[in-house]
């Protein structure tokens, strides 16, 4: 009995030091991936620079709004005392937190000055190598994506539906008020471009 005691305490010390070792790795990569995301979400869209009065959209402050509402939900730090994620869930958190790192630094690639506005050039050109082969909005499917993986590690799960549900709809308006932007910009090859690519979503939207 006493061994059984021993062994059960030393478990438990274990996944303590697992929980919270895993706890530092995902704080590490969220606070990288939301600082990379800041820099992405003005830098790698920079056709918003040529957009004219007439068509800017009231829908591009609104789904800014909204998606700071959806995130204020999944990322404030509020939960019950006894709440605490499982060792899987931090698992998760830290495995899938690399990807839209990996994804908004595409998407700055892409869109780095050179790429954008050639030497040569006389008019900006289009992103469409890279990510941008897959998805227009390369920069919401990395917000959507870490999103999630932060909530998973850390918020109460009745938090998770209001905060997905404006983060949604203000990714929404605002990747509508980003094609308004490359339309204006680009025209009838935005149009092209459009038929053939997802906004945010392989294979889905």
């Amino acid at each position: 009995m006493m061994i059984s005691k021993s062994s059960n305490q030393f478990v438990n010390r274990m996944d303590v030091s697992i929980n919270m070792m895993l706890r530092q790795i995902a704080l590490i990569e969220q606070a990288i991936g939301w600082g990379i995301l800041l820099i992405a979400f003005f830098r790698a869209r920079p056709w918003t620079q040529f957009q004219s009065r007439e068509s800017y959209s009231s829908s591009s402050a609104w789904g800014g709004i909204l998606i700071l509402v959806g995130l204020a939900f999944l990322l404030v730090p509020y939960s019950p005392a006894d709440f605490q994620p499982s060792i899987l869930m931090l698992e998760i958190s830290v495995a899938f937190c690399p990807i839209p790192i990996l994804i908004a630094l595409a998407a700055l690639a892409s869109t780095r000055k050179k790429r954008w506005f050639p030497a040569d050039a006389t008019r900006p050109r289009l992103p469409r190598t890279g990510i941008y082969r897959a998805v227009r909005h390369p920069v919401h499917t990395a917000i959507l994506v870490l999103a999630a993986a932060t909530a998973i590690g850390r918020t109460w799960w009745p938090l998770m539906v209001p905060g997905f549900f404006f983060l949604i709809l203000g990714i929404e308006l605002r990747s509508t008020a980003d094609d308004l932007g490359l339309a204006n910009v680009f025209q009838d090859e935005f149009f092209e471009y459009q038929a053939q690519t997802r906004s945010y979503l392989p294979l889905i939207r």
